[in-house]
Formats: C-alpha cells, sequence, structure tokens
C-alpha cells in the first residue's frame, strides 16, 4: 500500500496497514472468523430493510428528495448517508433493539421502538419476537462456543502428535546420520 493516495477519502479514511496485520493487532488470531450472533436474527416478521427505514426514520424519503432537488447536497457522501448508512443502521438498531427493551425497558429509545414496531412488522408484539431473537441467540451462542473449544482441543492434540512426530524424525535423523558415518568409517577402513 502506498501513502500516495489521490482521493480524500483514501487519504483520510483508508488504513495504511494491509488488514490482516489490522485483524492481528485487534487481537484475532491469523485466521480466526469473527461472527456478531444478533446479525443473524433477521428482521421481524415480513418486514423489509426499506419498510423498516421508514417507520424508524420516518423522514427518509424527504431527505432524499431534498438531496435530489436543484439546490441538494450533491455529493456522494450525502447520497451514500441516506441510501446505505440509514438502512444499515436501521437493521442494527432492530438487531440491537432486541437487547435494549430487555436492559433498559424505560429508555425512551426502547420505548420509541416497541410503540414504532407493535404491530407494524407482521409481529404483533416486538418484545416476544425480541424475547425469542435472544433466546435463539444465546443458544447459536453457546454452540459456537461448543465448536471452538472443541476446535481448541482438537489443534492443542494436533500439535501435541506433530511435536512427538518432529521428535521421532529427529531421533531417526540422529540414528541415520550415526549409521551413516558408521558405514562411511568402515568403507574408509576397507579401502
Amino acid at each position: 500500500m502506498t501513502k500516495h493516495k489521490t482521493s480524500v477519502a483514501e487519504k483520510h479514511y483508508t488504513c495504511q496497514l494491509p488488514i490482516p496485520i489490522c485483524k492481528t493487532l485487534a487481537g484475532f488470531e491469523r485466521d480466526e472468523k469473527y461472527i456478531v450472533p444478533r446479525t443473524s436474527i433477521g428482521l421481524p416478521g415480513n418486514l423489509s430493510i426499506d419498510t423498516a427505514t421508514k417507520i424508524l426514520f420516518p423522514d427518509i424519503d424527504t431527505w432524499k428528495a431534498q438531496i435530489e432537488s436543484d439546490d441538494g447536497d450533491k455529493c456522494t457522501g450525502a447520497r451514500h448517508f441516506v441510501d446505505k448508512v440509514i438502512p444499515f443502521l436501521s437493521e442494527v438498531i432492530l438487531q440491537d433493539g432486541i437487547y435494549w427493551i430487555k436492559n433498559h425497558p424505560n429508555n425512551n429509545a426502547s420505548r420509541l421502538l416497541q410503540v414504532l414496531l407493535d404491530g407494524k412488522t407482521g409481529v404483533q408484539d416486538y418484545s416476544n419476537w425480541a424475547a425469542h431473537k435472544r433466546n435463539e441467540i444465546k443458544t447459536k451462542v453457546k454452540n459456537l462456543e461448543v465448536r471452538q473449544n472443541e476446535e481448541y482441543e482438537l489443534r492443542q492434540k494436533l500439535m501435541s502428535q506433530l511435536e512427538t512426530a518432529q521428535g521421532m524424525m529427529d531421533s531417526m535423523k540422529s540414528h541415520l546420520d550415526a549409521l551413516t558415518k558408521q558405514l562411511s568409517t568402515r568403507q574408509n577402513m576397507v579401502s
């Protein structure tokens, strides 16, 4: 990667280090997979991401119209924000919301989420759906931890077996070296 970047985004927002190094610096093993279990829950009921965005950000169409207007912001950042960031944020709010309403039931964001979503998602009660999804995630995490522990134990056994095999190979090499030396000594004696 070079420091001679041409765009503002490349100069200021892209990393100068290769991604594998960044992952290692963040504490991940070389090929370790990273998973956020809540990302697998989907959206409540028959809700699409577009509908969710309109429920959570009711002014989204106004914002898009403002960008399209003659005096609207023509930069790609504004378009990216309303077309990509806001829908992504909507999805994250719905995924994290299952924990907000449990851990912070009296918080304004939690109450607003329930008011906005109850009955509008194909799910009558967002709280029940959220409780079901929390249990689903808990099961997935438990299964993932079991698999990771099994993989760790297998990796440890493999490393132990590799060390044993390496020791045996080293021993065989030493034995072969000794035999080769004896053979060479005998050949010299015969000659």
